[in-house]
């Protein structure tokens, strides 16, 4: 499940919090094939070019916020570029399936679902 989409009047995580993510903790059951997904560095830019500077890096806060409450040193945020909806994916299945090292401290991967794409981002 999508936690919320782009209504930046609301803060994320004023509804109730995930009962389950879209991803299971485990990743066996994964929605999405991460290995159908190219690598990119287009993403950010564009997100930012289409909702704004602020508004793009109030939703990486949001993804970093679900890390913090939700995820583990296992799981990554998942910030979907289209919708700005939410989710955690295992960090093993995302360098497995990928190639890309996920493990470290506020990362979020953008995932376009139209374009087919992902792009990695550290916050600094």
């Amino acid at each position: 499940m999508i936690t919320h989409g782009c209504d930046f009047n609301e803060p994320l995580l004023s509804e109730p919090l995930l009962s389950e993510s879209l991803f299971s903790e485990s990743m066996n059951n994964s929605q999405i094939d991460f290995s159908t997904l190219t690598p990119t560095n287009d993403l950010w830019p564009n997100f930012v070019d289409h909702y704004g500077t602020e508004k793009a890096q109030q939703a990486v806060r949001q993804a970093l916020d679900l890390q913090g409450m939700r995820g583990h040193r296992g799981t990554l945020p998942v910030l979907f570029s289209e919708t700005c909806g939410v989710a955690l994916a295992g960090t093993d299945l995302i360098r497995e399936q990928t190639g890309l090292n996920a493990h470290g401290q506020r990362m979020v991967l953008i995932l376009s679902t139209r374009h087919h794409q992902i792009q990695l981002l550290q916050e600094f």
